[in-house]
């Protein structure tokens, strides 16, 4: 039996009308090919809320009554993989060009943060610079409820931390034992200085301003319309002379209004 034996019947006027649905819903374009990827994110929830097919997901999702369904769904299909110390250069931009220059307090956004690793990662950094836990804050946000919850727990697999520092292991790090076993859990010192919550990038309950908004590796699922738009919520919430930066494959040079090129994937507001 092949893998797509065992996933619930996805047609392809299905996929896309979820497609579309996702897109109008938080920004969200899957394109073309991940039917295989949505068949399998959709199993899951099918599973969880006893609903016999996608078609009948597809009924039912955007009923009043079906709030907790709908925001599942979302999690499920926008949740994303990532690591600590992800595209270093932005990691050296920040330690070389923007924080020698830095006053306090100094505030950071790390939008679209997925489970916490960009946002723990900019901890360790802003913790060993400043030297005070006063000085500093950083606020990460997501679409997804069930990823915020994860974030706020600060526990990740040890194979995510590959590129930590050992030093930085060992001060802000504590091994899990027992069932957390091949885990660590940030330390509190450090956790306490960061916040989580639910937000959409599309219309940001988040004001701001903010010294630095990083905002990677979610660009690329929008399409440009959509991406102007995010862009401009993004710039609208940084400090004068502050710096917006997308992952490295997503260029956004191309949506530099009222800001300044750094690079492709940094913009500094004028």
């Amino acid at each position: 039996m092949n893998q797509t034996d065992s996933l619930p019947e996805l047609t392809d006027e299905l996929y896309f009308e979820l497609s579309n649905w996702l897109k109008a819903e938080v920004g969200v374009d899957l394109g073309d090919t991940r039917k295989t990827m949505m068949a399998g994110r959709l199993a899951k929830v099918l599973n969880s809320f006893n609903i016999p097919s996608i078609q009948e997901l597809r009924r039912i999702i955007d009923h009043p009554d079906q709030i907790k369904l709908k925001m599942v769904v979302i999690d499920n299909l926008t949740t994303h993989e990532t690591y600590f110390f992800r595209e270093s250069e932005h990691i050296d931009f920040l330690e070389q060009i923007i924080l020698p220059k830095a006053t306090a307090p100094f505030n950071v956004w790390s939008a679209a943060c997925s489970t916490g690793e960009e946002a723990f990662t900019l901890g360790l950094i802003l913790a060993e610079h400043f030297r005070s836990m006063s000085q500093w804050e950083i606020l990460g946000t997501d679409i997804s409820s069930a990823v915020v919850a994860q974030s706020q727990r600060g526990l990740f697999p040890n194979s995510r931390l590959k590129l930590v520092p050992g030093e930085l292991l060992k001060k802000y790090f504590k091994k899990g034992i027992n069932q957390q076993e091949g885990n660590s859990v940030v330390t509190k010192e450090l956790k306490d200085h960061l916040n989580f919550k639910v937000d959409n990038l599309l219309d940001p309950k988040t004001q701001g301003p903010f010294n630095v908004i990083f905002c990677r590796n979610v660009l690329i699922y929008f399409d440009n319309p959509t991406k102007q738009k995010v862009i401009h919520n993004l710039l609208d919430r940084l400090k004068p002379g502050g710096y917006l930066i997308s992952g490295r494959c997503e260029p956004i040079r191309q949506f530099a209004k009222n800001a300044k090129v750094i690079n492709h994937s940094i913009l500094k507001r004028v």
